[in-house]
């Protein structure tokens, strides 16, 4: 996860830097459910903040930098070996975002990135039914 390292600016030029507050976070099996409910809080607050910064950086007519604004989505089916590649690859950006200088200004402009890659279920799979719960 993240934590906040230094507060910068005042008003409207304020900003918070942040850290990753630990090299590797995992997710997995052996979690407890309170673990595990408390990584789905942090990762949708996650995209609910970049949702935001996408619909500011949308509004504002001062983004003239090419690719200064990218969204996409890919789903595919990984062997191990491309899923070692994507990950190897996400390290590298995140490399890129920790390897930044911290000026603040002009330039370097700010950017952010968020990243979630996670299992997809294929679209013509059955769906699951909820159990109802008899009370």
């Amino acid at each position: 996860m993240i934590k906040s390292v230094e507060v910068r600016g005042t008003g409207r030029e304020r900003e918070t830097v942040y850290a990753h507050a630990t090299d590797k976070v995992a997710v997995n099996a052996r979690n407890r459910p309170a673990e595990l409910e408390v990584a789905k809080r942090a990762g949708l607050a996650l995209l609910r903040l970049t949702g935001r910064e996408l619909v500011r950086a949308l509004d504002d007519a001062g983004a003239t930098v090419p690719r200064a604004l990218y969204g996409a989505r890919g789903k595919a089916r990984l062997t191990p070996a491309k899923l070692a590649r994507v990950n190897a690859l996400i390290e590298e950006l995140l490399g890129v975002f920790a390897d930044a200088p911290p000026e603040r200004g002009p330039t370097p402009q700010l950017y952010a990135l968020t990243v979630v890659l996670t299992p997809s279920r294929d679209a013509s799979a059955p769906k699951r039914r909820r159990r109802r719960r008899l009370r």
